[in-house]
């Protein structure tokens, strides 16, 4: 069936009584290009052992057979199938947010797979107490082509889950995936949905906001589904980067007493986009991942702390630009640091 979104306002709650609780469930799926997972996405939700109430597919401007599959699944199965032009996963989601009428929403990419209990085990804590705005689980990770790689990806993470407050919000990834997870759909409401700009720690950002309007959170430790991680082809993603730098600007923003810990988070990230720039040669992006890397060393409680470690980072780096690319900063570009 094909819908164009409408007010919430004028649409009736859904609820399902077999399911035993009177919290409904929406599950939004953005859709672009994924003709090759998405018959394999749904059936995970079909299979599900509570099922969703409302299944929504918001295609993002896709340009292969991925919308001709869901509308052929749409003629034996219910799926509102949505469409809009390309603007990203960010602006997918919040459209399948903003049509669907239930109380939960439980997000899925399109590549990804969904175990049978996962909405069963992850909506039930959301009736014992009302504060919860996010509950997520573990995940597994699997190849492109599903093979798995990794069980239980959160075990093998060092930071703590949940954020037990907002200093460790700020430090590292949130780590709860929008596949993994299901949300209360008035939290997404009350901090105004996903940002759009971003495409790229668009899920981060979302979820520190709704940890910051008081919303609780609860972990379930078992693996409740696959996340499909392809292999990089590419190290350059001119989204990501625009993304990291918009959401490291809001954080400054937002969280100007702690800019030393935002520094410190994001540097790593575009140290390691520079090291790979200067590795394949592409001057242009090891100048652009340069200048990041040191605009977040130039904060001056981080640079201080680190003492010369921001400056024999600095002359390392020249120095590579100087005598692989050759450097435009002008005449003294120092030389490695022996």
């Amino acid at each position: 069936m094909l819908e164009q979104p409408i007010p919430n306002s004028n649409l009736a709650p859904v609820g399902n009584p077999a399911r035993g609780w009177p919290l409904s469930v929406a599950a939004v799926i953005p859709l672009y290009n994924g003709g090759r997972y998405i018959d394999a996405a749904l059936r995970s939700v079909w299979v599900q052992t509570v099922a969703p109430d409302e299944i929504i597919v918001v295609n993002d401007g896709s340009t292969d057979d991925g919308p001709a599959i869901v509308a052929r699944l749409a003629q034996t199965h219910k799926i509102t199938i949505l469409a809009k032009p390309n603007g990203g996963q960010s602006s997918a989601r919040n459209m399948g947010v903003a049509h669907a009428r239930s109380d939960l929403i439980a997000f899925l990419d399109q590549d990804d797979i969904w175990y049978p209990a996962h909405i069963a085990e992850l909506s039930h804590p959301f009736e014992r107490d009302n504060r919860i705005g996010v509950v997520d689980s573990n995940i597994d990770e699997i190849d492109v082509v599903g093979n798995l790689r990794k069980r239980a990806v959160h075990d093998q993470h060092r930071s703590k889950h949940p954020k037990p407050n907002i200093v460790e919000c700020l430090r590292a990834n949130m780590e709860i995936l929008p596949t993994a997870a299901i949300v209360r759909r008035s939290a997404i409401e009350a901090v105004g949905g996903f940002d759009d700009r971003l495409s790229g720690y668009e899920d981060d950002d979302l979820f520190v906001r709704i940890f910051q309007a008081g919303y609780t959170s609860t972990y379930v430790a078992v693996p409740l589904g696959q996340w499909r991680k392809h292999s990089e082809s590419s190290f350059h993603s001119p989204r990501m980067d625009r993304s990291r730098l918009i959401y490291a600007e809001k954080l400054y923003k937002t969280f100007p007493e702690h800019r030393r810990l935002i520094c410190e988070r994001f540097f790593g990230p575009a140290r390691r986009k520079l090291y790979l720039a200067i590795r394949s040669s592409n001057h242009d992006l090891a100048r652009q991942y340069f200048a990041e890397s040191m605009s977040y060393l130039e904060c001056v409680p981080f640079g201080a702390r680190l003492g010369g470690y921001a400056k024999l980072f600095s002359r390392i780096a020249r120095g590579y630009l100087h005598r692989r690319i050759g450097s435009k900063d002008g005449p003294d570009v120092a030389s490695p640091a022996r």
